[in-house]
Formats: structure tokens, sequence, C-alpha cells
């Protein structure tokens, strides 16, 4: 799979409530909110304004009962690349010091 630049959702637990359905469902849809490719191309301050409007909107739709498998959110991390990650605060604010690469955990179900 080609890498897409993203925040990835940092949550009060590491394993889910529901581990069958977030299996269903994917890690994807609990722990990513899609960024668009071209974000990487634009400048830090537009970078930020993305950033703040996608938390933002994640934090509305993830309020909704049943939406938190992982427990409340306690940040999350911009990953414009494979091999950078920053710290974003819930409010949306970034600090612009790479962390590094993350370790995506894998989880897949299906019904047959």
């Amino acid at each position: 799979m080609t890498f897409k630049p993203h925040l990835w959702v940092l949550h009060e637990r590491s394993r889910p409530s529901q581990v069958t359905i977030v299996g269903l469902i994917g890690v994807d849809r609990c722990k990513k909110i899609w960024l668009q490719e071209t974000v990487v191309e634009e400048s830090q301050e537009t970078q930020e304004e993305t950033i703040h409007r996608a938390v933002a909107a994640y934090d509305d739709e993830a309020s909704k009962p049943g939406r938190r498998f992982f427990g409340e959110i306690t940040g999350y991390l911009y990953r414009p690349t494979p091999d950078q990650s920053f710290p974003v605060a819930t409010d949306g604010a970034v600090t612009w010091t790479d962390q590094g690469a993350v370790r995506e955990p894998l989880a897949r179900a299906s019904i047959r």
C-alpha cells in the first residue's frame, strides 16, 4: 500500500474495547485521519491550518456514541512521510519536532 499523509490518533488505551469490531472495520478507520496528498507541498502555516481543521472535524465525528474504541483521544501524530511524525495536541497545535517513524498495529478480521 502506498503511503498517504495522515494524522495518527493517540488514545488512552493501546487495545480497543471491541477487538472484533475494530478488526472488522479496520484499525485505519479508528486511528487515521487522511489528509490530501498535496498537504506536504504546502507551507508550514498552511499545513497547520489543515491539521487544525482535520482535528476539529474528527473530534466532532469521534464524539458520537460508540466511536472511541480505544478510549479518549490524548493527541495526534502528523505523518507527512513514512519516516516522519510530529506531535499534535488535542486542540490541533503542532510541535515541529520530528518523532520519526511510527509502527502501526495490524488488525484484520473477515466473515465468510
